[in-house]
């Protein structure tokens, strides 16, 4: 996207080394942060569960652990108003880039987090809403066993079917009826990119977050 061209320009310019995991939920993205000490930052361009036209950052230090108003964002806010100090000075060489992927080693992980389960063939329903989940679904359902219908698992970051936003009734509608219809155990719809979810019972109706909270 056009803002992840202007950053990772301007993280070179100022002689870092940008590493470049492409697209990812943020559960992904904060792994492949926290995946290596020498990984000093990661920067996400996102709207999270807001529509498209919000898109923005996500900021996070060392360890993945995030930028906030009290952590850090007011002193780049001040480093952008002031203009460039010595700590932004740019270097006289630019910095480098590199891929990196980390879906498999993600997914190893939250497989041995959750002692390798096994789902045995269990009828689920993923709405993905054309989301960042859609990344790494189709591994994961393979990998977990799952015999799932997975709704608009293509990413396509203008969310053309329904806005990518469990939180909202509204956005559950499709799912709801999926679920009651063939007969799955239960639906989970998630935000854009991955870090919100919300999911509907045997019978097509909203778990509430408190219930779900209290079950986990």
């Amino acid at each position: 996207s056009e803002l992840a061209d202007s950053a990772t320009r301007g993280i070179r310019a100022g002689g870092a080394t940008v590493i470049d995991v492409g697209l990812a939920t943020t559960p992904m993205f904060n792994f492949a942060v926290a995946s290596d000490e020498s990984i000093d930052a990661g920067l996400m361009v996102t709207a999270s569960h807001n529509p498209a036209e919000y898109n923005g950052f996500k900021l996070v230090s060392r360890g993945a652990r995030p930028i906030g108003i009290n952590t850090g964002m007011k002193d780049i806010a001040r480093f952008v108003k002031e203009g460039r100090g010595d700590e932004m000075t740019l270097a006289s060489s630019k910095g480098g880039q590199e891929s990196l992927s980390v879906q498999e080693k993600y997914l190893d992980k939250i497989f041995a987090l959750a002692g390798n389960f096994s789902a045995s063939k269990m009828p689920v329903v993923f709405d993905v809403g054309k989301g960042m989940v859609g990344v790494p679904l189709t591994n994961f359902v393979l990998r977990a066993g799952f015999q799932a219908k997975i709704l608009y698992g293509e990413v396509d970051c203008t969310f053309p079917n329904h806005e990518a936003n469990p939180v909202k009734e509204e956005t559950l509608a499709e799912l709801k009826r999926a679920v009651a219809a063939g007969g799955a155990r239960f639906g989970a719809a998630f935000d854009g990119d991955g870090d919100r979810v919300g999911f509907v019972d045997e019978g097509g109706e909203r778990v509430a977050g408190d219930i779900l909270a209290a079950f986990l």
